[in-house]
């Protein structure tokens, strides 16, 4: 069955709405869900839960996965704030199991590891902005890493981007709110 277009609009708004309640606010990155209740105690607007084994291999440059959907639930059971579930970019598989999981949104992070199988159902990263001065072509820009389609999705994405080529490309691909990222 198809959706309508006002269903569409709907669903979007609803995404907007809750992205919104995090605009300029702290979003916490917590191990545990005591750590979550401090962070709901000090004021945090949302939480993202993470493995310690996860930051441990970022910093070590190994391979990092999704958090453990019982980390998940257990801090959900423990806090009343929004709950971000944080998965690879490009990890379709991922990014519904966290929606099953029933979080407020889901964070794709390119500090996890980027999509590894040709069979995951990505979205290319790929943008080009035509008619800038003079009448040549204004911007070109492309990634080599290929991001989740969220238009489907029911919960909104938050994602990273370095500049405007790579956050256009982000909302073209459905995302509900943006976070700056500072690359050197």
């Amino acid at each position: 069955m198809e959706e309508t277009r006002e269903s569409v609009q709907r669903r979007f708004g609803w995404k907007i709405d809750i992205m919104n309640k995090f605009r300029g606010k702290a979003i916490v990155v917590v191990i545990n869900p005591a750590q979550a209740r401090i962070a709901e105690d000090a004021g945090a607007a949302g939480v993202i839960p993470v493995d310690s084994i996860t930051e441990v291999m970022v910093t070590n440059e190994g391979a990092a996965r999704s958090t453990d959907l019982n980390t998940i639930n257990n801090v959900m059971d423990r806090v009343v704030i929004p709950v971000i579930g944080r998965v690879r970019v490009g990890h379709v598989m991922e990014a519904k199991a966290m929606e099953f999981a029933k979080v407020t949104c889901i964070e794709e992070n390119e500090l996890l590891n980027p999509i590894t199988t040709k069979y995951n159902q990505a979205f290319p990263l790929k943008f080009r902005f035509k008619d800038g001065p003079n009448g040549t072509d204004g911007y070109e820009h492309t990634v080599d890493k290929a991001c989740i389609d969220k238009q489907p999705f029911k919960v909104p994405f938050l994602c990273g981007a370095a500049d405007l080529g790579e956050a256009l490309q982000q909302i073209r691909s459905g995302a509900s709110m943006i976070r700056t990222k500072i690359t050197t």
